[in-house]
């Protein structure tokens, strides 16, 4: 059937990340199309949109993608025959191998259908809370609480140990859980509007019916009272701050256990500076401050942010930052905190 591609590519994308690298479950590797949708499924998150591709099969995700990125025709003809997923344009076609049954378990996710009423609208402010306390993320640490975000009726929070937020806002859950902050990220970018849970899951969905379901752990989330409440020295950043932090996620963001850029306090100096594998960038604006020489590491996406904000002032004690974002609070360590 011939189908725009450009429409296709955008909902293969939207619903990428759930498919799996490794195929630790059969065919969670594979964009899987039946009855009208495309869904993915890697064990810990299931996402599915609507789709006009009326047939049933699993095709390898990562073929298919790359393929109808290259292409250049709007338009382009997709079915399937004899094991093989057909794609042809204006004198070029193609074929990937793909099952014609779908076996992949996402049934067992049971997300509710899109028109029952379970579905509870998400506050405004819910993305812009999961796009804050993602950053304080790091999904590469020992400790598997801190890998994950988590969900508090009154407030969403996260911490890697460097830094750690807390963003108030009403989320219509029965009890508090986490889930992923990998898994949490694709929240904002998908826009998601409602929510409703089960028994393992958390399910959201955007008003184009697109559903992602993460699974939800309800294991006790360590208190952050301890790092996010103190008294301690005003000091007031600097500006121009983006572009010096531009610059020094260049290299911050090579480091595979996470973006971090540092940022050292001295007398009336802020040294910031971002380091990876390839090399390292290093700026040293002054600002105002006479307290005790301090070294934080920092989220540039949240350090970049801060003057567009208008947030200059922050609060500073032996180890510690703090900065109040208007309702949110983020505090950045020293030191790996024993909370």
């Amino acid at each position: 059937m011939k189908v725009n591609r450009e429409e296709i590519l955008r909902t293969l994308s939207s619903v990428s990340a759930g498919t799996a690298t490794r195929e630790v479950i059969e065919q969670s590797s594979c964009f899987c199309f039946r009855n009208g949708t495309v869904f993915t499924f890697d064990g810990e998150i299931a996402i599915t949109a609507k789709c006009n591709l009326d047939f049933e099969a699993a095709v390898p995700a990562k073929p298919l993608a790359d393929l109808l990125a290259k292409l250049a025709e709007p338009e382009i003809d997709i079915s399937v025959k004899d094991g093989e997923l057909r794609v042809q344009g204006k004198g070029r076609k193609s074929g990937i191998r793909c099952e014609e049954t779908v076996v992949l378990p996402v049934d067992s996710v049971a997300a509710p259908a899109i028109d029952d009423p379970v579905w509870s609208p998400l506050d405004g402010a819910f993305c812009e809370a999961v796009d804050l306390v993602t950053t304080c993320i790091a999904d590469e640490n020992d400790v598997f609480s801190r890998k994950c975000m988590h969900i508090h009726p009154d407030y969403l929070e996260g911490c890697d140990n460097y830094q750690c937020s807390r963003f108030p806002v009403t989320t219509p859950i029965g009890a508090e859980c986490m889930i992923r902050g990998k898994v949490a990220k694709n929240i904002v970018g998908l826009g998601m509007s409602h929510i409703t849970e089960t028994e393992a899951w958390l399910h959201f969905c955007n008003p184009n019916g697109l559903i992602l379901s993460c699974r939800r752990w309800v294991d006790k989330y360590p208190s952050l009272e301890p790092m996010l409440t103190f008294q301690g020295t005003k000091a007031t950043l600097p500006g121009g701050l983006a572009t010096a932090v531009a610059n020094a996620e260049i290299f911050s963001a090579e480091n595979a256990q996470g973006n971090y850029v540092r940022v050292d306090l001295v007398t009336n100096q802020l040294r910031l500076r971002g380091q990876g594998s390839l090399g390292w960038y290093e700026e040293r604006p002054p600002i105002v401050y006479s307290g005790p020489p301090l070294s934080f590491m920092m989220a540039p996406k949240l350090l970049a942010s801060l003057g567009a904000k208008g947030v200059q002032e922050c609060e500073v004690t032996e180890g510690r930052m703090r900065l109040n974002l208007g309702k949110a609070t983020y505090v950045a360590c020293l030191l790996a905190a024993g909370v």
